[in-house]
């Protein structure tokens, strides 16, 4: 399976989010600006003119990110 730049900069950029708002608040407020990105972006892309539309695969990307931001962070 091929993973395309996008799927890597959603998990990329969730990551960061986790553990930059870690570092600055905790791991709690990390997780939740990381899942209304998630969230957020997704909706954003449904219903923007022209916006890629709801996909399930970024989402995943972006809770992937999310996940290992929590795992790294932990250590």
């Amino acid at each position: 399976m091929k993973i395309g730049k996008d799927k890597i900069a959603h998990a990329v950029v969730s990551y960061l989010i986790v553990i930059t708002f870690a570092h600055l608040a905790s791991l709690g407020w990390g997780i939740f600006f990381g899942l209304c990105f998630a969230f957020g972006k997704e909706i954003y892309d449904q219903v923007a003119e022209g916006g890629s539309g709801f996909c399930m695969e970024d989402l995943i990307a972006d809770l992937v990110g999310i996940v290992i931001g929590v795992l790294v962070w932990k250590l």
